[in-house]
């Protein structure tokens, strides 16, 4: 018999009644019952954890472990499982993707001994649209009053996690108002942290806010206001989680995808606890995770979760941060909603 840890008799009688209504009970409901149960799977299945969430599957591996006696198996690739990525492609070929996590695109760079740097929107489009060239150019010197910059050649990187790129694309084409094709940057398929640690004298680089953080490096404090050094922000967990309060659901069942985008005509709500909301840094994407191979109750168990919210409390432990309550809300259910071993029969407990 399948291992439930808590008072499954209640939830599942709960559970049947409710899934026999009309209308249907919404997803916050049915998730919120299923928050009440571990279901745990039989057998462990494969999983593949980019970077920025390698620390935190140990704690998830742990986890899953004190409440159902076996783990899932940590890989470098898996045709059959489960792949969390926070780069474009999946190496699998996942039948269902979702979100697990949420990441920001960040700059990087290696420019003299200089260690912080401000852009604002404007200055970093004429950067990669290739207007700026030089790191002497005044428009960097004006928001760097105590930077020292030699007349140097501003170095692109050629790759770049492609989330980070498209999102931070996206932001900057918002906030310009002007269209920009960052498509000459391809898509990295090395590990982050090693084309970080790669980059050379004068060089920028798009990149991930988990990696920056796990390499060390600096990255770029923006001024939300181009020009005005009293706007500028430092790129934070809290200020992406602000962010994740202003994004768009998109789902698709037919698919089998959820995902969200950034939307900032989006109201800005205070973070859990907080009473003021903060200012939103903008550029936010998802890390996701692909189902993989043979669709299975164990599988789709595994996958959920991590989607659970004490499991989604653990990421906010390491370098990314979990996702916004009505996104993890919409993958749990997506996850959910194909498993038989969830799915009761209303007959049967009449």
């Amino acid at each position: 018999m399948r291992k439930l840890v808590s008072a499954i008799a209640l939830s599942g009688a709960i559970l049947a009644t409710l899934t026999a209504c009309d209308p249907p009970m919404p997803d916050s409901l049915l998730v919120e019952i299923a928050e009440r149960t571990v279901v745990c799977p039989e057998n462990p299945v494969d999983l593949v954890a980019t970077e920025s969430v390698q620390d935190v599957s140990s704690f998830w591996s742990d986890s899953i472990t004190n409440a159902c006696g076996l783990t899932f198996n940590i890989v470098d690739e898996a045709a059959n499982g489960i792949e969390i990525t926070d780069h474009e492609n999946f190496k699998c070929e996942p039948f269902l993707t979702v979100p697990v996590a949420i990441d920001a695109a960040v700059v990087t760079f290696v420019v003299g001994e200089n260690y912080e740097l401000t852009f604002d929107a404007p200055t970093l489009a004429g950067i990669f649209g290739g207007e700026i060239t030089n790191w002497s150019d005044p428009a960097i010197a004006a928001l760097n009053e105590f930077g020292v910059f030699e007349d140097q050649e501003i170095i692109l990187s050629p790759t770049a996690l492609g989330p980070a790129r498209d999102a931070m694309e996206f932001w900057l084409e918002t906030e310009t108002g002007k269209e920009l094709d960052l498509s000459f940057i391809k898509d990295s398929d090395e590990l982050e942290t090693e084309a970080i640690y790669a980059m050379g004298e004068g060089e920028i680089r798009i990149t991930g806010f988990s990696s920056t953080l796990t390499t060390g490096y600096p990255l770029a404090n923006i001024a939300t206001v181009p020009g005005d050094l009293n706007s500028v922000i430092v790129p934070d967990a809290r200020l992406i989680q602000t962010a994740g309060t202003q994004v768009d659901l998109l789902k698709d069942v037919e698919a089998q995808t959820v995902d969200f985008s950034y939307n900032r005509e989006n109201e800005v709500k205070p973070l859990l606890g907080a009473v003021e909301a903060l200012v939103p840094y903008a550029p936010i994407f998802g890390i996701k995770m692909g189902l993989c191979g043979e669709d299975t109750v164990d599988l789709r168990n595994t996958a959920r979760y991590l989607l659970r919210l004490d499991a989604q409390g653990v990421i906010a432990t390491g370098v990314s941060s979990p996702l916004p309550e009505a996104i993890r809300v919409a993958a749990a259910a997506l996850i959910d909603s194909g498993n038989p071993s969830l799915k009761l029969d209303p007959e049967a407990n009449q």
